[in-house]
């Protein structure tokens, strides 16, 4: 039987989750040496991030633990035409979403897990975002001598978990 314990009752604010996810951030992984993901820009908080847009590939992550939420990944297939980008992309961000629970979890004792990663066709911030707070970063993810652009949207908001 599976147990949750108490990891933490510190209660953060969204200013201090911003900070614990930015203090955790990748900035550069190697993905099977097939691929590089850098990071191109910091991660920002987003009032209103821009929708998926007809050239982007989304997946969505559910995010369990002491943080709750989504984390939505892009790429950018704008002028590209790349059969195998969609299953590296997908591994790529399994990876740097594991890295970066993992960061948080070493640096903050913050425990999160993702979930397998769903493909999204839509994407309507407005409307299934509405009451959390949304962190942004862009990466570069690098293939065989080619750059694609790719944005994670995070949102989350801290759960509270209780002794068993």
């Amino acid at each position: 039987m599976l147990q949750v314990t108490k990891t933490s009752n510190k209660k953060y604010s969204p200013n201090d989750i911003f900070h614990l996810l930015q203090d955790s951030m990748i900035e550069e992984i190697n993905i099977y040496n097939q691929a590089h993901l850098h990071q191109s820009c910091p991660l920002v908080e987003s009032h209103k991030p821009h929708n998926k847009t007809k050239n982007e590939i989304a997946l969505q992550f559910s995010i369990h633990g002491e943080f709750e939420g989504k984390a939505i990944c892009l790429i950018d297939m704008y002028e590209k035409q790349n059969s195998q980008i969609k299953p590296l992309f997908k591994e790529a961000m399994n990876i740097l979403l594991g890295d970066i629970l993992t960061q948080l979890e070493r640096k903050h004792d913050i425990f999160s897990l993702i979930d397998t990663p769903k493909d999204l066709v839509t994407l309507d911030f407005s409307k299934d975002f509405r009451m959390n707070r949304i962190y942004s970063i862009t990466y570069k993810l690098i293939h065989n001598f080619e750059e694609y652009d790719c944005r994670i949207i995070f949102s989350l908001n801290q759960k509270r978990l209780i002794e068993v």
